[in-house]
């Protein structure tokens, strides 16, 4: 069949590199590839590409993510290198001191050299796949392939950066940081006492609201005894109001330093599924963006006796496939929030030298020159020092770097009179991409276990299957910080750094201690987030065996996913599409908590004298009958989920706002599920979280009821909805897909399913940061796809998938938005995998010969 080329984008042979060797010769160590190459572009927009070796699929795999997503790789580039400014001007700014004082670029290059001596040969395809980046970017820059429109004469000017070798390894340096993050939460778990000194003291912050673990059958209990006093702490600093007005300030303008992340996964063991093997399902949840941050794409050189055959998703600027399936095998993902950071307080360097933990550690001083592009100017050459802002950093060698201030979202000294010692485990050379290259390759769920080890840094759960069995891993390096927990020392706040107690032991917790399992007798595995052991559900650590994390997703997901599973496998013969319901869910967690206590309030309105106020509201009563009759699902026709979203704003606010005060507002927007974390303990009767509500707790529920009723009259003009005046989900909540450069480069808002705590994640707040109600509300994270995987008779793998947007960045391809329907309606679409499938539903066919020329 003779393939018809998009006019848009038709690309015709082309001159040979000029350092090329003549494909004749009998010399080929400088061809660009070892053999002509085809990618394959399916009707979905993505490509599969045929190679006759490992190295030159991996060359044709970065050759054709530069060629769709050139200008997010030019940007993601930037992000880890921290030269993000000099594109985008003072908004980059921060991210850009980011990646400078964690030096990910450092850290990057030395990671590439630990691959290349301990994994050659992975090393070696991810050097091809830089080479196919910057094969395509050669042809932008000779005028033989398009400029991304982003980078236009019209737009911000400016040409493409070749990549290096170290770039992969930096992005992942990058990637990692952000699967590893609990910066933010233990910065804010910091400071909460002296922004919010009425807030309790002792209240359980690692509690989760569902007790849902993912260890099948494993809730190790606390060894029995009283709560031992925090110690090794920073005394609380005494700061005045004009200071903690300013704290608050700035805390409400902050970003968060790690974007939010969250994922759902779980397989079905094959005696629960209707055909006798597995199934799979796994979305990861990401910011949105236009386009979104993976990058779809099937990798074939085992046809022509290469170890790759691999369909998945990737993050855009990395090699190979990270989430998806091979032949054999298939696996997916979610963040494990393992404890691998920690805040110490220490003392200013004097002598080039700091104490810390009981000695004298040598300082490092380095100096970090970020350029600013300023407004209508070019973007600055590397010698051009025309708005430069410089830091003076300052490492720890061995231990990790002391923050610099303008990267804290409150003034030091609301935190410390001194400095910040910021350590993670990833300031080391590690090797993740040899992990991930390891799945890729696996042929047997042992061999993908194995590869599955090599992680030392981003700890995610994976979970995987093949034709018979199921499997669970955690691998990671986690500090083994030994007995410090049971001592009084909380790794998840400031420590004293003098306190020797609080340094780590040097050691990593061993393998028998790090998350695992094999084929449950309950028939499935899953994992949201949500912590692995069973530790924190007294709301304590420090009565644990031993210290693994404290800061997890509060399990609304991951329990609504277990007693859904545990259903299913009830009655048996599992389906994909029983799957492809689940993943789909959007049954509020949030609403079985808060409706029930409603419940108990309005019974009691005519016996409790606080309530008089409410009794003569017949529009309140509406309103909880009608939200009582409601199946409690967040979609996007439901007035209900409208009601009761702002019922459950305005009850919170009304419950918590004299102890967090202004701080409430900044939760909503950064955490809205541990914003409502505190008076869902406290409707359980939680003793730490009880005073919250106390005897008021009938009040509270009516006033924050009221509150609500207020709020939708003003808002829609009625409080309940009718024919004339109806509202629904869809007119106050949506997903924002946002470019880097905002404005008329912005996909737009659409109407979604889900909210906070669903398994179709939608989070949005009522408020802004600074309490200002909004008209609408986006999310700006979720499932940026949703993937389920079955096996036939022969052992073969097969996935559906949904994703947003599309898989190429450029607004004038066909694959720019061309899967988002499907993805806001849930329709799933098989990802094609067999080469007659492929060329069946083929849009578009590219030729990358031996000699570079494309056709």
């Amino acid at each position: 069949m003779k393939t018809k080329f998009l006019s848009a984008w038709r690309i015709a042979p082309v001159v040979a590199m000029a350092l090329s060797v003549p494909a004749c010769s009998p010399t080929t160590i400088d061809l660009p590839l070892g053999a002509d190459t085809e990618v394959l572009i399916d009707q979905m927009g993505i490509p599969h590409i045929y190679a006759a070796s490992d190295r030159d699929a991996l060359f044709a795999s970065g050759y054709v993510m530069a060629k769709l997503r050139l200008f997010q790789l030019e940007m993601v580039r930037r992000q880890a290198h921290g030269t993000q400014s000099e594109v985008v001007g003072e908004k980059g700014l921060r991210g850009d001191l980011l990646a400078r004082s964690f030096a990910f670029a450092e850290w990057g290059r030395r990671s590439r050299e630990a691959m290349r001596q301990d994994y050659p040969d992975e090393a070696q395809l991810i050097e091809a796949f830089v080479r196919g980046i910057n094969h395509y970017i050669s042809r932008v820059k000779k005028g033989e392939a398009s400029l991304p429109p982003e980078m236009a004469k019209d737009a911000l000017d400016f040409a493409p950066t070749e990549w290096s070798d170290d770039d992969p390894y930096i992005v992942g340096k990058m990637l990692s940081f952000g699967m590893s993050s609990s910066i933010d939460s233990e910065l804010l778990a910091s400071v909460l006492k002296v922004l919010t000194p009425m807030f309790p003291t002792d209240f359980p912050m690692c509690m989760p609201t569902r007790n849902a673990f993912t260890m099948p059958g494993v809730m190790p209990q606390g060894i029995a005894g009283p709560q031992v006093a925090p110690q090794g702490q920073p005394s609380i600093p005494t700061v005045s109001e004009s200071l903690r007005a300013q704290a608050l300030a700035r805390l409400s303008q902050a970003d968060k330093l790690a974007p939010e992340l969250g994922s759902n996964n779980w397989a079905v063991s094959a005696k629960a599924s209707a055909t006798g093997t597995p199934i799979l399902a796994g979305d990861p949840h990401q910011p949105y963006g236009s386009p979104i941050r993976f990058f779809a794409q099937h990798i074939n050189s085992a046809d022509k006796g290469g170890s790759l055959d691999v369909v998945g998703f990737g993050f855009a600027g990395t090699p190979g496939v990270q989430l998806g399936h091979n032949r054999n095998v298939a696996w997916a993902a979610t963040t494990n929030f393992a404890d691998v950071m920690d805040l110490f307080e220490v003392g200013a360097p004097s002598n080039n030298k700091i104490s810390f933990g009981g000695t004298d550690r040598e300082v490092k001083l380095r100096n970090e020159k970020i350029r600013i592009r300023s407004n209508g100017a070019k973007v600055p050459a590397a010698d051009d020092m025309t708005d430069v802002r410089e830091y003076q950093i300052t490492d720890v060698p061995g231990v990790g770097v002391l923050l610099p201030d303008d990267l804290l979202p409150v003034p030091r000294a609301i935190l410390t009179p001194n400095q910040i010692l910021f350590a993670w485990t990833g300031f080391a050379p590690t090797h993740e991409a040899a992990m991930y290259l390891g799945l890729d390759r696996s042929k047997t769920l042992n061999d993908w276990e194995g590869a599955a080890k090599r992680l030392e840094v981003g700890a995610v759960n994976l979970v995987a299957a093949d034709q018979k069995n199921i499997r669970y891993r955690v691998h990671a390096q986690v500090p083994d910080r030994g007995t410090a927990h049971k001592m009084g020392i909380q790794p998840w706040k400031l420590m004293n750094g003098t306190d020797p107690r609080a340094v780590w032991t040097g050691k990593f917790l061993s393998e028998d201690k790090l998350p695992q399992a094999r084929d449950p007798e309950r028939g499935f595995l899953a994992t949201a987030n949500n912590e692995p052991f069973g530790f924190t559900a007294d709301g304590r650590v420090d009565n644990d065996p031993y210290y693994y994390g404290y800061f997890y997703d509060p399990g609304d997901r991951a329990a609504r996913i277990e007693s859904e599973l545990e259903r299913l496998v009830k009655r048996g013969k599992v389906t994909a599409a029983d799957m492809a319901e689940l993943q789909w869910d959007a049954r509020s967690t949030l609403a079985d908590d808060l409706l029930p206590a409603l419940a108990q309030a309005v019974a009691e309105l005519g016996t409790d004298s606080s309530l008089a106020p409410f009794r003569n509201r017949p529009e309140l009563l509406g309103m909880f009958t009608q939200m009582s009759s409601w199946d409690r699902q967040m979609r996007r026709k439901s007035s209900e989920a409208v009601m009761f979203f702002a019922f459950a704003h305005f009850v919170t606010t009304r419950a918590l706002s004299d102890e967090l005060g202004p701080l409430l507002p900044k939760l909503f927007d950064l955490e809205p599920a541990f914003a409502y974390k505190p008076m869902r303990l406290a409707l359980r009767k939680v003793k730490e979280a009880e005073p919250l509500i106390g005897a008021n707790r009938n009040y509270i529920l009516m006033a924050g009821l009221a509150d609500a009723a207020d709020w939708l009259k003003q808002r829609f003009g009625s409080t309940l909805p009718s024919q004339t005046m109806p509202y629904q989900w869809k007119d106050v909540h949506s997903a924002a897909f946002d470019h880097p450069l905002g404005d008329k480069w912005n996909a737009g808002n659409f109407p979604v399913d889900g909210s906070v705590g669903t398994v179709n994640v939608s989070s949005s707040a009522m408020s802004d940061s600074a309490g200002k109600l909004k008209q609408t509300w986006s999310a700006r994270q979720g499932s940026l796809f949703r993937m389920i995987v079955t096996f036939d008779g022969t052992g073969s793998p097969s996935a559906v998938v949904n994703f947003p947007r599309g898989n190429s960045g450029d607004p004038q391809s066909p694959f720019f938005s061309n899967t988002h329907q499907n993805w806001l309606d849930g329709k799933q679409e098989k990802m094609l995998f067999d080469r007659s499938e492929v060329e069946a539903n083929l849009a578009e066919k590219l030729l990358l010969r031996r000699d570079g020329s494309v056709n």
